[in-house]
């Protein structure tokens, strides 16, 4: 045993109301390190007794604890396997519902191009109609323009002629009674090229 009276000389040293009343005196060391094999000196006993009571006396309530927490995992478990199932319906429903729409914004695509080719042929026909029925009301208008221009030309032509054959007459005719007969021949003459044209 190594006795430490340095400590208590060091002790001693020091001032203040503590370290006058208290004293160390001497301490011993052990002779290294070991296991004390005495029952009664290491508190076995009074460890055992008393772990024992704790897990008779809390081992019913720490169970019990267990068994709740247990519980409260297994239900948030299966709440979340409950919420999984319905998310996966959901995504199942969102997928379905995506796919429904996309399908009918093909539809709707395919629709609308054959109703583009279909308008477009009509607009093309129409078109082609329209021109025809221009075309056709051209040539009738420039057949009716010429008609009346003819009509016009061949009128003031006979009156033209009348004017003439008249004034002709007239001046070769000084006789009345000629008169009379060259007119009695030339008016059905001239009625007749006046109705004809």
């Amino acid at each position: 045993m190594v006795q430490l009276d340095f400590i208590t000389s060091l002790v001693q040293d020091m001032k203040g109301p503590f370290f006058h009343t208290f004293s160390l005196g001497a301490i011993e060391l052990g002779n290294g390190f070991g296991i004390n094999t005495n029952i009664l000196e290491t508190n076995i006993i009074n460890l055992s007794v008393v772990i024992t009571v704790v897990i008779y006396a809390v081992g019913g309530a720490l169970q019990e604890l267990l068994e709740n927490r247990k519980k409260v995992i297994f239900d948030s478990f299966n709440k979340a396997e409950e919420q999984f199932a319905k998310a996966q319906e959901a995504l199942a429903e969102a997928q379905q519902a995506f796919n429904e729409a996309e399908s009918k914004v093909q539809e709707i695509k395919t629709q609308g191009t054959t109703k583009i080719q279909q308008l477009k042929v009509a607009l093309v026909e129409q078109t082609a109609q329209d021109a025809d029925r221009l075309e056709t009301s051209k040539e009738t208008t420039l057949r009716l323009e010429q008609d009346r221009i003819k009509n016009a030309l061949r009128r003031n032509l006979v009156v033209k002629a009348m004017t003439g054959a008249s004034t002709k007459l007239e001046k070769a005719l000084q006789d009345q009674g000629k008169q009379a007969r060259v007119l009695e021949t030339v008016i059905p003459t001239l009625s007749t090229a006046i109705s004809d044209s």
